[in-house]
C-alpha cells in the first residue's frame, strides 16, 4: 500500500480535494461537502489488511466509537461513517483540523492538519507555551 497512488474512491456528498495524510491502512483527504465545508475523510481499504477480520475489527471499532466522539469536546467528531464493499473501503468523515500553521481559513493549496508530528516541528520535542 505504501507509496501507491490510489484513485480517490467516490464519497458521498463530499469531494476529495487532495491527500493531506498516510497511514499503514489508508489515507486522509481535505474534502469539501455539498455547502463547501471543509471536513477530513478517512479511507481505510481493505487491501491494507491481510484478513478480513482485522479490517472488520477496525470498521467495528470506528462504528461504536462514532456516537462516542461527539461526547466530549476533548474528540475529534466523526460526522458520517460509510462502507463499499465493493470498492473494498469504508470510510468516515471529521471535523477538520486546525491548520498546522496556525493561520485562519483553509487553502486547499497548502492546508496541512495540526498533527502531534507537526507540533513536534524539527526538534522532535513538544514546544508548550511558559506560564
Amino acid at each position: 500500500m505504501a507509496g501507491q497512488a490510489l484513485e480517490p474512491p467516490l464519497i458521498p456528498d463530499h469531494t476529495l480535494v487532495r491527500c493531506i495524510g498516510r497511514g499503514s491502512y489508508g489515507e486522509v483527504w481535505l474534502a469539501k461537502n455539498v455547502v463547501s465545508t471543509y471536513r477530513a475523510v478517512k479511507i481505510i481499504h481493505r487491501s491494507a489488511f491481510d484478513h478480513d477480520h482485522p479490517y472488520e475489527r477496525e470498521f467495528e471499532g470506528t462504528k461504536r466509537f462514532e456516537p462516542v466522539s461527539r461526547s466530549h469536546e476533548g474528540l475529534v467528531d466523526i460526522l458520517q461513517l460509510g462502507r463499499n464493499d465493493e470498492s473494498g473501503h469504508f470510510y468516515y468523515v471529521m471535523e477538520i483540523a486546525d491548520s498546522a500553521e496556525g493561520s485562519a481559513g483553509i487553502d486547499e493549496a497548502t492546508y496541512l492538519p495540526h498533527t502531534l508530528r507537526a507540533g513536534m516541528g524539527r526538534s522532535g520535542r513538544m514546544q508548550w507555551p511558559s506560564v
